[in-house]
């Protein structure tokens, strides 16, 4: 999967301007890619839920793209997706090997549960939890 110069691969930036289009189309707000857009994006994301599932379908990679993408903004951070199935894809964190997949992260707060046992939330190599306490 080809990368921009940033370090965003294509098909998340394509994501994420499609993230920001479907949520000033039912929203006329435009992300802006900080934290302080995600309330409206987890509002979005609330009414969503009661669509069809094409539709879940079609913004849950759109949103978690949007929602790593602002992660990356925050932290130092990169995406890992080797293949276009964005179940392969997560975020890593550079000061250690904290990573998350936010497209998981995107489909349970849409559907309002978790999709994967445990949850979808982040995973860390356990030799590097230390770093973590610090």
């Amino acid at each position: 999967m080809s990368d921009s110069p940033e370090g965003t691969p294509r098909a998340v930036r394509e994501l994420c301007d499609a993230c920001v289009q479907y949520v000033h189309r039912a929203t006329h707000v435009e992300l802006d890619f900080t934290a302080d857009t995600l309330p409206l994006l987890d509002h979005y994301l609330r009414g969503v839920r009661e669509g069809d599932e094409a539709i879940r379908a079609l913004v849950a990679p759109a949103a978690g793209a949007y929602f790593g993408e602002v992660v990356r903004g925050l932290f130092p951070a990169r995406w890992h997706s080797p293949t276009d199935d964005w179940s392969d894809w997560r975020v890593e964190f550079e000061r250690c090997f904290l990573h998350f997949n936010p497209v998981a992260l995107a489909h349970e707060a849409i559907l309002g549960q978790e999709i994967v046992e445990g949850g979808a939330g982040f995973g860390v190599n356990l030799q590097e939890s230390e770093t973590l306490r610090d």
